[in-house]
């Protein structure tokens, strides 16, 4: 997609990513969506999938990290927390690995989210 530049982000910036199309802009060329049994490669592909959620003033969902791991070497980094829906329920989980960037930027590699679907509800 033109116009759309990765946005490498910095070790402290990966638990305040806002939910958005911004997400799409710290992943790499080559990431992966897990979505179901058809995951998405490459971010113009991601980006292209997100963007109708966002094209409404109001997303109808957001998440929050609420763990942040990085590997002892400091090259791979796991953030995952839960999904809510407008309403503020949680409805699901996310995780995101991340790589870290010869210029210590880290970015997205693999993004993926499961449905509570009956279990753990708050």
């Amino acid at each position: 997609m033109s116009g759309i530049r990765p946005k490498p982000a910095r070790p402290d910036d990966l638990a305040l990513l806002r939910p958005g199309l911004e997400h799409c802009l710290v992943m790499r060329e080559d990431a992966v969506f897990v979505n179901g049994r058809s995951p998405l490669r490459g971010r113009e592909a991601i980006t292209a999938h997100w963007r109708r959620f966002y094209e409404a003033p109001d997303a109808p969902f957001s998440w929050r990290p609420e763990t942040v791991v990085v590997l002892s070497s400091g090259e791979l980094a796991q953030t995952k927390g839960p999904v809510f829906d407008p309403e503020g329920k949680t409805i699901g989980e996310f995780r995101s690995t991340w790589r870290r960037n010869a210029d210590g930027s880290w970015q997205v590699v693999f993004d993926d989210g499961a449905c509570l679907c009956g279990t753990r509800q708050q």
